[in-house]
């Protein structure tokens, strides 16, 4: 992905937003729900901790989160530019 307009945010739900960028492999860490997937999407996640930020983490195909892939975000928009930035994430 070279440009931000290759990433297509969306919302998913009220405080979670897709951005589109998955990952099929490298992904070690357990699903805490214990499936096998090795699917997940990138996220920008606001429910994390009480609304104090934004957080961008992976969700897994079942549903789960897995912790924190950077800092957090005082805004939605600083945490998109965190992650079209960051080429390495796709």
């Amino acid at each position: 992905m070279s440009a931000a307009t290759d990433i297509k945010f969306r919302q998913i739900a009220p405080g979670l937003y897709g951005t589109g960028i998955h990952r099929h492999d490298g992904y070690d860490a357990e699903c805490c729900y214990g499936c096998d997937e090795h699917d997940v999407e990138v996220v920008i996640d606001h429910f994390t901790d009480e609304g104090r930020g934004w957080n961008i983490r992976y969700l897994c195909a079942c549903g789960s989160f897995t912790e924190s892939l950077g800092a957090w975000y005082r805004t939605l928009r600083e945490a998109k530019e965190f992650i079209v930035e960051r080429p390495e994430l796709a």
